[in-house]
């Protein structure tokens, strides 16, 4: 997830509120905040697999095997150099 800081405390503020995700401090460093996804938002992961699947199918239907294979490289790549 590539998101600025506010966004990140924002977007788990959302999570929190939908019950999707729970927050916990550590001991060791109280400001280290660890984020754990709830049975809920396992739930809702779990309900989106198979849609997103199919999207994915649908839209590189029309590259080769040799092409998906180009991308994932390509993609790998990219995101190494970060």
């Amino acid at each position: 997830m590539i998101q600025r800081v506010p966004d990140v405390t924002r977007l788990v503020d959302r999570l929190e509120a939908a019950k999707l995700v729970e927050r916990a401090r550590t001991p060791e460093d109280r400001r280290v905040v660890l984020v754990r996804i709830t049975a809920a938002g396992r739930n809702v992961l779990d309900a989106l697999d198979a849609p997103v699947d199919a999207l994915h199918k649908k839209q590189f239907a029309s590259l080769a095997p040799a092409e998906l294979a180009e991308l994932q490289r390509l993609l790998v790549k990219a995101r190494e150099r970060r």
